[in-house]
């Protein structure tokens, strides 16, 4: 949930691409420390382009959108990410 490690180190000073995708958000480091909600939030404004494993997705789900209601999120964060994913599948389809 690092914007440093994911943003500054990885995309621009090792200029990776791809996706960065969050796993076992159920873990204890996570969960004792944010609720849902807080860690996909987090993990968004990080950097990571899919949250895997939320205790409960729902509330996961809803947090996102909430932050871009508010603007916590910008939609072109967002839109970053997804097309991230569509260029993945449209390489899976060749």
């Amino acid at each position: 949930m690092s914007p440093i490690i994911l943003q500054d180190k990885l995309r621009r000073e090792l200029g990776y691409q791809n996706l960065i995708i969050a796993d076992a958000m159920e873990m204890g480091a996570i969960t004792q420390q944010y609720t849902n909600g807080e860690a996909a939030v987090g993990c968004i404004k990080a950097g990571v382009d899919v949250v895997l494993g939320p205790q409960v997705f729902t509330e996961a789900f809803d947090a996102v959108i909430k932050a871009v209601e508010v603007g916590e999120v910008t939609e072109q964060r967002i839109d970053e990410s997804v097309r991230r994913i569509l260029k993945l599948k449209q390489s899976i389809r060749k």
